[in-house]
């Protein structure tokens, strides 16, 4: 790192490497896009809170079902697994498979404090209200208990539930903090004592995993759902004594009650949440042989969530994705541009991304998951990576394109980078900043000639309100910031501090990626070849067009003196002819081809194209050139 820049040097020593993520969104998203895996009603408010698959926590207005939405809680990075209301409504807490648990307020919706003990994702929530305190569990093993009014965690345990034979998805305490019930993968609910630490009940009554569970005060019966879709009320004083309340469409992830148990919100692996009503509801469903038979309640409120993305193509640009939603919808997505920019409707993806495959290889430099529902990119790169073909590894810095092909620059033929490009944009605001602080020493850099080919570029005009996530490569989550908040005196801060060399160096010190190179041969017919022919090997640029290698052959018939490599006569009486091609050159350009496992190749195909769609080997790619004019011709090889 060069001294005049000590003020950004990275203070995180994480050998880990770290990856820049950001996601394709509305600005305002009033609608959850995947499950909700926890729901949360304050009484006194008449407000339900619920915690999605998206990772944002929404709140809604029970009062107007008809325009329920209110706002958005959004600083997690992943699932939000678990949500309870504590200090009379006035703080929720979150639990996530970011392994945060969070602090926030609920009434105005900001996030207060974030608690990083767990290692793993923290998947349940529980909460004893005459102590003001929260227990915690996740996939770690791990149970703490945390004090409300401090936010400190006042034991941890890896031995409080011992006897289930799989995860804990659910887990409800009571008022006093002396009991507690647990829902789990293995069908069971067990009822606890915490102070003797040991089961005082175990419930068998679901086919498939408990997630959800609810009670009252008392603790007199448990309400519990999960993957069979079916919910139950259980008599805890006489756990035979149970009743089958309703059967939902999809799995169910979480129940809400009313205070008074007059009836509860469901929430499932869908985007919807169902209100039902218990008061209507008689005995009649009370679990007997024929419990199959209980016709399904609908629900009597809904409030609608919105389609998730269920499929993703990436075509050849690498630059432009097709999405199929949860209602068949199609659309496209541009990468650069980072927002949808067409709707097909309920077309047929499959013929659609035939439709859009263009004769064109560009390397992967980004990934994709929906695991929130929506299109979430990965940036990562790999400072020693090797391009060879069917390689699955990606590298944001991989990908140099014709600056015709993204509209930025003049001359067109000129190479950038989309990562560059992408990686600029996102930052900006961060890199103006640091360069700013930074004005003098950046000038001398740039008057030395050190600036790179993409530092002369315009920035790409992107939404400011794109969520930007760096995270270590395996989904510890450094920083949450929106774009336009990168310039702030904190933001700034915690950027400094957060993001990796590979960045900086791009960015501030205007480190040019190196171009992917290519080898290969270049060979005259079979028919020409000997034992004595020299079969040199020959590097390029992955994206030179086949043009240039028509070029360089013409010259080396011409008998240019440029090159170092000699190459065998195109003919026996070579000696004869060469004098006809040097006058008759630019006839000569159009007269070779250039061929590739028996294919005549498009001057305008890239080598890279070539490779991946015609060549298909890990081996080095092999090209043969022929004349098919000038009073010479050679066969196609065999």
């Amino acid at each position: 790192m060069l001294p005049a820049h000590k003020k950004i040097q990275q203070t995180n020593t994480s050998s880990k490497k770290v990856m820049l993520s950001f996601v394709i969104r509305d600005e305002l998203e009033p609608r959850h896009r995947a499950g909700i895996n926890s729901l949360q009603y304050d009484p006194l408010t008449n407000r339900l809170y619920s915690a999605g698959r998206d990772s944002i926590v929404r709140t809604w207005d029970c009062k107007n079902l008809d325009k329920p939405y209110l706002q958005s809680l959004e600083h997690h990075t992943d699932w939000v697994n678990d949500i309870i209301l504590c200090c009379g409504g006035k703080n929720l807490i979150s639990a996530s498979s970011d392994t945060t648990v969070k602090v926030w307020n609920a009434h105005k919706g900001f996030c207060m404090s974030t608690l990083r003990t767990h290692k793993d994702y923290v998947r349940a929530l529980a909460y004893a209200r005459d102590l003001e305190r929260v227990a915690s569990a996740g996939l770690d093993k791990a149970i703490f208990l945390w004090d409300i009014n401090t936010l400190t965690a006042l034991t941890a345990s890896n031995n409080t539930v011992t006897s289930h034979s799989d995860n804990v998805k659910a887990l409800i305490m009571n008022r006093d903090g002396t009991q507690c019930l647990s829902g789990s993968s293995d069908g069971t609910i067990k009822l606890w004592s915490l102070g003797q630490q040991q089961c005082m009940v175990t419930i068998r009554i679901h086919k498939e995993g408990v997630w959800a569970l609810a009670a009252p005060e008392s603790f007199s019966y448990v309400i519990s759902a999960g993957r069979d879709r079916r919910i139950y009320k259980t008599d805890l004083r006489n756990t035979s004594n149970t009743t089958l309340i309703t059967e939902e469409q999809n799995s169910v992830l979480k129940i809400c009650p009313y205070p008074d148990f007059s009836g509860i919100w469901v929430s499932t692996d869908e985007s919807n949440i169902n209100f039902y009503s218990l008061s209507e509801r008689s005995d009649a469903s009370e679990m007997e042989d024929d419990c199959d038979l209980i016709p399904i309640t609908p629900p009597k409120a809904t409030i609608e969530g919105a389609p998730k993305i269920k499929k993703y193509h990436i075509l050849n640009d690498k630059r432009h994705i097709l999405t199929q939603d949860s209602q068949d919808n199609v659309s496209m997505y541009d990468v650069l541009q980072i927002k949808k920019i067409e709707e097909y409707g309920t077309v047929n993806f499959e013929d659609l991304v035939k439709e859009k495959f263009k004769m064109m290889y560009i390397p992967n430099w980004f990934s994709v998951d929906l695991k929130t529902g929506e299109i979430t990119f990965h940036f990562v790169h790999y400072q020693f990576l090797m391009i060879n073909l069917g390689q699955e590894e990606n590298d944001c810095f991989s990908a140099w394109v014709a600056g015709k092909d993204v509209g930025l620059l003049n001359p067109p033929d000129q190479r950038v980078n989309y990562g560059c490009l992408l990686l600029k944009a996102l930052l900006e605001h961060w890199r103006y900043t640091v360069m700013e602080d930074e004005k003098e020493e950046i000038s001398k850099d740039q008057n030395s000639g050190n600036a790179s080919t993409y530092s002369a570029i315009g920035t790409l005009q992107i939404p400011q309100y794109i969520p930007m996530i760096l995270t270590e490569v395996g989904n510890r989550t450094l920083y949450r910031v929106i774009v336009r908040d990168c310039g702030g005196q904190s933001e700034t801060h915690i950027l400094n501090e957060t993001i990796p060399d590979w960045i900086r160096e791009t960015l501030i010190l205007k480190k040019s990626p190196k171009f992917i190179k290519i080898s290969f041969y270049l060979l005259p017919p079979n028919e020409l070849l000997t034992k004595n022919t020299k079969k040199d090997k020959l590097v390029a640029n992955d994206f030179v067009q086949v043009q240039k290698i028509i070029e360089h052959v013409s010259e080396k018939l011409c008998g240019s003196e440029n090159s170092g490599t000699t190459y065998p006569s195109v003919a026996s009486n070579s000696e004869k002819i060469n004098p006809f091609v040097q006058e008759n050159q630019a006839s000569l350009l159009e007269s070779i081809e250039i061929l590739c496992n028996d294919q005549i190749l498009d001057p305008n195909l890239e080598l890279r194209t070539v490779k991946y769609h015609i060549w298909k080997s890990s081996t080095d790619l092999t090209l043969y050139y022929r004349i098919n004019k000038c009073g010479i011709h050679f066969s196609q090889k065999n």
